[in-house]
């Protein structure tokens, strides 16, 4: 089932503000990606509907794997009770920056369960009891590359849980990730903190690490590239199975 499909029929000559989509647990969408930065937008500019939300089955990503899926038109995204998988074949794949499924904009993600990382290049992304899967060793489960992001009732496994950095004068603002799991984690302790700026917050509470590496400050929580009293930075209340 195309996605492009489902959207022309919801989006064209519909007023009001918010469409939802419901698809059978059965079902796979699909959705292609273009080959650019920002192309293929979910919603696109111009569209009277501000806030689409999916709900239920599979949400599969094909094409070129660079055009981020985000709403052009200033709305908001939410995926839900769903399994999102990236089959896209980007044509620098080996390249951190194209290696990933990006999302921008503004997105909602609750009870959602990822197949493949992710990156996170918008304004405000929240994942409500989510489930991230690390499946090679060179990829995070998920990375924070700009504005808010949120996790609550979390869990990361696989190779590498969540990154967070600052790429290409990217600007994030907050990171916050509460009552959450990381691990066995096999290659890298929970959290990895890339390049930030001192306006940036990070708060890990009351979230588990179990079975997690130490990474190369012995933290087994997190390991960071930038000193962590350069920025907002807390950690309270988590708890390491070593």
């Amino acid at each position: 089932m195309r996605l492009e499909n489902i959207l022309r029929e919801n989006l064209i000559n519909t007023i009001t503000d918010t469409v939802t989509i419901n698809i059978a647990d059965d079902v796979t969408m699909t959705w292609t990606t273009g080959p650019s930065h920002g192309s293929t937008p979910l919603i696109p500019e111009g569209a009277s509907v501000k806030n689409v939300i999916l709900s239920g089955g599979t949400f599969k990503a094909l094409g070129d794997g660079v055009g981020e899926i985000r709403a052009a038109n200033g709305g908001k995204l939410v995926f839900e009770d769903m399994t999102i998988v990236d089959e896209s074949e980007s044509y620098a794949e080996n390249s951190w920056e194209f290696m990933y499924l990006e999302f921008s904009g503004e997105v909602d993600f609750k009870n959602c369960t990822f197949k493949n990382g992710i990156m996170f290049i918008g304004d405000i992304v929240t994942f409500t009891g989510c489930t991230f899967t690390s499946p090679k060793s060179d990829e995070y489960g998920v990375w924070i590359d700009n504005g808010t992001a949120s996790f609550n009732n979390c869990e990361f496994n696989g190779y590498r849980g969540l990154k967070i950095h600052e790429a290409y004068g990217s600007d994030i603002y907050s990171v916050t990730v509460d009552n959450s799991t990381f691990g066995p984690l096999s290659l890298k302790p929970g959290v990895a903190i890339g390049t930030l700026d001192s306006n940036t917050a990070v708060t890990i509470k009351n979230s588990t690490f179990n079975s997690c590496q130490p990474g190369d400050q012995d933290m087994y929580i997190y390991e960071s590239d930038t000193d962590t009293t350069s920025f907002i930075f807390t950690i309270e209340n988590n708890t390491i199975i070593k």
